[in-house]
């Protein structure tokens, strides 16, 4: 993915202008007095499980390495969305520009953005097994919650721009946390530049032909809506020569689309109507006529039964377990 060289700023929004160095270390950390114990996940940049020896509780530390002695651009943008505060959004804890780190033998520069951690893994780790049930009103229940923080954001004119489930959390009541804002951006960004993730991103994206940003992030929730309810991406953009190519079907607004994916060759009526309509719109090929937000609150099967939260606690550590990664914390503390 391609990072974004030149940050733009708005006042019709609270993202801050790019900060110095100076106003990132304004403030003192009351998280200093902890210990990385192992690492948890690594895509652009890694993140680590970290222990507070000052309160005894868990955290997420991502991690940036300078770049030729200069603060990592990944780091300098994501800071810029420490101030946002949802219910379905991973917390910031704290920020820290510069932090002097040992490893193989030798001194080397990063900085760091501590988190509150979702102990339960990602979207994808829970779909790709198969470890959670068939049910409408289980993926009814967290598209509504992505939605939600979809609409927080848009609504503070911020755009995502790496909507998957990779940066879909579970967090510790099993809520749908949204991260990952090193991509991210204030919604009319016209320099912004991303390559976006393969199978998720909107064909503008793809094209290189992104205006509405808004509308891209709404495909790829569109894309989520689908894994959520099959277990299955819709398609994939680069399929083998002997696969049937979805990418295309879709796109051509093919019907053969719905008869010949996996999921309808196990059960012809698995996907409904109301499903079909919904998803179709939001992953409409031209930005323009694509579904907004009111447009999916309105739709039919948006507006079906949901889960309460105790309901889907009950339900959830039926299926979910923590993850692995926190067996470390009790065999060292």
């Amino acid at each position: 993915m391609s990072q974004k060289v030149e940050v733009n700023t708005t006042p019709n929004t609270q993202i801050t202008a790019t900060p110095t160095k100076k106003e990132l270390t304004t403030a003192k950390s009351q998280y200093s007095d902890f210990q990385v114990v192992t690492k948890i996940s690594e895509s652009s940049y890694a993140v680590y499980l970290a222990f507070s020896k000052q309160n005894k509780k868990c955290y997420a530390l991502k991690v940036f390495p300078y770049r030729d002695n200069r603060i990592s651009n990944g780091f300098i943008n994501e800071t810029r969305f420490s101030w946002l505060s949802h219910p379905h959004i991973i917390s910031f804890l704290d920020i820290v520009p510069e932090k002097k780190t040992f490893q193989q033998g030798k001194y080397f520069k990063t900085s760091y953005i501590l988190m509150e951690l979702a102990p339960y893994g990602d979207f994808l780790g829970l779909l790709n097994p198969d470890r959670l049930p068939y049910d409408d009103k289980l993926a009814r229940t967290y598209f509504h919650q992505l939605l939600d923080a979809i609409e927080y954001l848009h609504t503070n004119g911020v755009v995502h721009m790496d909507l998957k489930l990779e940066n879909l959390l579970i967090g510790e009541n099993f809520e749908l946390k949204v991260t990952d804002f090193n991509l991210s951006c204030a919604e009319d960004e016209i320099e912004y530049c991303t390559e976006g993730t393969v199978n998720y991103r909107a064909p503008e994206i793809l094209e290189g032909k992104c205006k509405d940003l808004k509308a891209a992030d709404i495909y790829s929730a569109g894309v989520i809506l689908f894994c959520l309810k099959s277990h299955l991406y819709p398609y994939l953009e680069n399929p083998a020569p002997n696969e049937t190519d979805f990418f295309k079907l879709l796109k051509n607004k093919d019907k053969s689309f719905w008869e010949l994916h996996p999921k309808a060759q196990e059960d012809p009526k698995f996907f409904d109507k109301d499903f079909k309509d919904l998803f179709l719109s939001m992953v409409e090929k031209c930005p323009k006529k694509r579904a907004t937000l009111k447009d999916i609150k309105r739709s039919k099967w948006y507006r079906g039964p949901i889960y309460s939260h105790d309901e889907l606690v009950a339900i959830m550590k039926k299926y979910v377990q923590p993850k692995s990664f926190l067996k470390a914390v009790n065999q060292q503390h």
